[in-house]
């Protein structure tokens, strides 16, 4: 039986370099992570300034690791969990445009605008209501003018209630635990089924659905500009990219 008490860092859960090597063969992520440097990428190309980047929650560097590739930028990372912050330290710490923080996003305040802010996969491990309004309301608040957050992660189907909210996880995670099982991911597996687990009890994982995020970008000032799917043809879910920017409405 998994440990069923609340956790405050993910690591907790699995270890930092553990989880870079078997996420990298979770279905659609490096499909999602390719989309979110392309857009970042074209923007850096079209900009006439050198551009301030935010990454919020640099987990294990997968997605940075390409974004640190990208030329006229200046990217900041804001990893909560000190283990993870530890790996992103030992990855690119090296970089003379790349800056390292061990902080909550949500409390932090940056010395200038940022033009981009981007997650992947952070959103559902921030818990509902008060937290999540937090830390929008901070993206919102430290965005230049004309800035984006591109937020990356995966949604499920709407639902009316629990018991729609738990058979639509149950059918979204039975999509990725049996590829996984055939591709022969065995630990992705095991891994995603944890996970499935902790997110009906409520515990570390917070998995919602596009419905849902459309309130909590409004809630917090922000708009949704466009939305991008990788994964099933089939309404069980998927990685998406929505792409927000700040809403000027009174």
């Amino acid at each position: 039986m998994w440990e069923i008490d609340k956790v405050d860092n993910y690591s907790e859960l699995i270890e930092p370099s553990f989880y870079h090597k078997i996420m990298r063969n979770h279905l659609y992520i490096k499909e999602t992570d390719q989309k979110i440097y392309e857009l970042i990428l074209e923007k850096a190309r079209l900009s006439s300034k050198r551009l301030n980047i935010c990454e919020i929650g640099g987990g294990s560097g997968a997605l940075t690791e390409l974004i640190v590739e990208i030329e006229n930028i200046d990217l900041i990372i804001v990893e909560i969990d000190i283990s993870f912050y530890k790996l992103l330290k030992e990855k690119f710490n090296k970089n003379d445009n790349v800056t390292i923080l061990n902080k909550d996003i949500s409390q932090y305040d940056f010395d200038n605008p940022v033009d981009i802010f981007y997650s992947m996969g952070v959103h559902h491990h921030i818990a509902k209501g008060k937290l999540t309004f937090e830390y929008l309301s901070k993206i919102k608040n430290n965005l230049a003018e004309e800035g984006i957050y591109i937020l990356g992660d995966e949604f499920i189907p709407a639902y009316k209630n629990d018991k729609e909210r738990t058979l639509n996880l149950i059918i979204w995670f039975s999509h990725i635990i049996e590829n996984a099982r055939l591709q022969g991911h065995q630990f992705l597996a095991i891994e995603e089924a944890r996970t499935l687990y902790y997110d009906i009890l409520g515990i570390e994982d917070y998995k919602n659905s596009l419905e849902d995020l459309e309130k909590e970008l409004s809630d917090s000032e922000l708009i949704i500009e466009d939305i991008h799917k990788e994964g099933p043809k089939e309404n069980i879910g998927g990685l998406y990219i929505i792409t927000t920017k700040k809403s000027y409405e009174k």
